[in-house]
């Protein structure tokens, strides 16, 4: 999950998920403490974009954005299973 960590609400998002993957299935990448080597090994990403929107790298190195990379991280963690089948209700 990368995340800007300048950001007051981004933060306090990663401290809730930290304390919800009770299986430690996700890691957290500060995009202003690590971009160069973020970069280095997704040489396609944009700093403004992930500065703008949470992007999600997957197990397989597919990424996701915004609303999309929580649905990945919501199916990521048992105790957001209840959730995502909403998530994918039109309109949400």
């Amino acid at each position: 999950v990368l995340y800007d960590g300048d950001c007051g609400l981004c933060s306090a998002i990663v401290r809730w998920l930290r304390r919800v993957d009770l299986a430690g299935r996700l890691r957290f990448v500060d995009i202003n403490a690590e971009w160069d080597r973020l970069v280095g090994r997704h040489p396609h990403l944009d700093a403004a974009a992930c500065a703008s929107a949470m992007h999600v790298i997957g197990p397989g190195g597919r990424i996701t954005v915004g609303f999309d990379g929580f649905r990945t991280i919501a199916r990521a963690l048992v105790l957001l299973w209840p959730v995502v089948p909403i998530l994918y209700l039109p309109g949400v």
